[in-house]
């Protein structure tokens, strides 16, 4: 049977003639970058429906106005220089990676709380970069804030949601040296909206006929075709997918691992669809098509598989998972 699951002192011979020395640290000894920490919402409601290329969902972040030092670059106030505003990680245009497959972000600075960028920075989406006169007092001082929005952009097949941080968002440059870093100290979870589709059966029990031992007597043998059907449902007409996944006993041949302990190396299930094994994990899914109010039943096959070329008797038994997948 087979399922389916949804981290002062003194030296000797030095004499202080008069007087005491602060010891405490200054400004002047704290460095580049200031971190201007953002704290995001628990949760972003996404459409995993939309098509490639879509903002799923996007969130304003005010950064805290804390007060820092960069004595390096307070050298440079009077001067024009270079200033780069960006992302974390290697963009694709003004998209950068997002460790959920199927999601890249991107952001721009833009007005909010008590503070609007300057143009050419004002929505523009990162990265971007221009000269600007740089003015900054002698210890190098700062202690403003800033507003971004960050909106997530569907890149591919999303099957679910996931959790976005903490991690640094973004970051200014002044002449290649990091100046503030917009850090966010929280975990956003991006929680796909009320699913559209849905598998109507949450478990589906596939039960094989018994299998004839002398027909699985070499390794990749099968016997006992069954077929069945994924029952699928949508509120209206989405393009969709299903991957699989579960223990492997053989990923390329779509062989699940037996469950039961006096057969379990010798025989699996083997699932396939149109007589082919299907592709296992999430970056294989099979395509299903436009499915919508009316529903769709994909049909599959599972059988026996010899691992061994002597397969004792014994039950056999395998789960797999199915997940919907969104175009």
């Amino acid at each position: 049977m087979m399922n389916i699951k949804q981290i002062c002192r003194l030296l000797p011979g030095i004499t202080i003639l008069a007087g005491l020395m602060a010891l405490a640290a200054t400004p002047a000894q704290a460095a580049c970058p200031i971190i201007k920490p953002v704290h995001p919402p628990a949760t972003l409601n996404v459409d995993p429906t939309l098509p490639i290329g879509s903002v799923i969902g996007s969130v304003g972040m005010q950064t805290e106005a804390t007060t820092g030092y960069c004595p390096e670059l307070a050298i440079l106030s009077g001067q024009t220089v270079t200033q780069v505003v960006q992302g974390e990680g290697i963009p694709n245009g003004n998209l950068y990676p997002t460790t959920i497959p199927g999601v890249a972000y991107r952001a721009k600075l833009s007005s909010g709380g008590n503070w609007t960028p300057l143009p050419p920075f004002n929505n523009v989406y990162w990265p971007v970069s221009a000269p600007i006169q740089w003015i900054m007092n002698a210890e190098g001082q700062d202690k403003g804030g800033g507003y971004f929005t960050l909106e997530f952009i569907k890149t591919g097949a999303l099957s679910a949601g996931g959790r976005f941080g903490p991690q640094k968002v973004g970051s200014i440059y002044v002449n290649g040296t990091e100046f503030r870093q917009f850090y966010m100290d929280g975990t956003l979870v991006l929680a796909p909206e009320t699913p559209s589709c849905t598998i109507t059966q949450s478990t589906i029990d596939v039960s094989l006929p018994d299998g004839n031992q002398a027909t699985l007597n070499a390794v990749g043998k099968t016997t006992g075709e069954t077929s069945f059907i994924i029952p699928l449902q949508c509120k209206s007409d989405v393009s969709l997918s299903l991957f699989f996944s579960g223990e492997m006993a053989d990923s390329a041949n779509a062989v699940f691992q037996n469950t039961q302990s006096s057969n379990a190396t010798a025989v699996g299930i083997q699932i396939l669809r149109g007589g082919t094994p299907i592709p296992i994990g999430s970056g294989n899914a099979i395509n299903i098509g436009t499915v919508g109010s009316s529903g769709a039943n994909p049909s599959f096959t599972a059988r026996y598989y010899a691992l061994q070329s002597s397969v004792p008797s014994g039950d056999v038994n395998a789960v797999a998972y199915a997940t919907i997948v969104y175009n």
